[in-house]
């Protein structure tokens, strides 16, 4: 019958869905502060101060009751309905102050593709914790280097490039990124 919220480790709860309508909810998502609510009937809802104001963000959804969400390392946000239909969207699209690239990140990191298999287009995240030369590159399965996507010196942040494989033959592809601290390898499948 609503989002609850504690301060105090459950000794008390008060309902911060005051300012929408009643309405079922069966699943929450958090990233950083804000706050998404799955409900049956009437989609997703989100806060970003604590259930004092809250969004409704149910473009693109084909069904309104919904009974799980997640949010990816990605930044994508994905909900899966009542009918068994499952919907994602970027988290951009609703908030623009999440895991922009104007924060710095914590550490080196080589994200998972998305969407992963692809056809023919997919997009390739990675983040660096300081300026470095870098060096994205993707191979086929027998090593053969396909193409260098970036070769270039970079400041600290996050980044993301599109890999079209339109000339390329269905299978496995490897794509790689290297820095002077750091390497990492990942997997990626083209279906035509």
């Amino acid at each position: 019958s609503g989002v609850y919220y504690s301060s105090d480790y459950g000794a008390n709860w008060n309902d911060i869905s005051q300012s929408i309508p009643y309405y079922d909810v069966w699943t929450l998502a958090l990233i950083d502060s804000i706050l998404f609510v799955g409900s049956i009937g009437e989609g997703v809802f989100l806060t970003k101060d604590n259930g004092i104001t809250w969004t409704q963000v149910n473009e693109g959804l084909t069904n309104l009751s919904i009974r799980s969400l997640m949010i990816t390392d990605n930044n994508y946000l994905f909900a899966g309905t009542n009918n068994g239909f499952v919907c994602y969207r970027p988290l951009a699209e609703m908030i623009t102050d999440v895991r922009t690239s104007d924060l710095s990140p914590a550490e080196f990191i080589l994200s998972q593709n998305y969407p992963n298999p692809f056809n023919p287009v997919t997009t390739i995240e990675y983040s660096l914790l300081k300026s470095s030369n870098v060096k994205l590159t993707v191979f086929d399965i027998n090593g053969k280097e396909i193409i260098v996507l970036v070769n270039a010196r970079q400041s600290n942040g996050n980044f993301n490039i599109d890999f079209d494989g339109t000339n390329l033959a269905s299978g496995l592809y490897i794509y790689k990124l290297e820095t002077e601290e750091f390497t990492s390898v990942k997997k990626m499948v083209l279906l035509k």
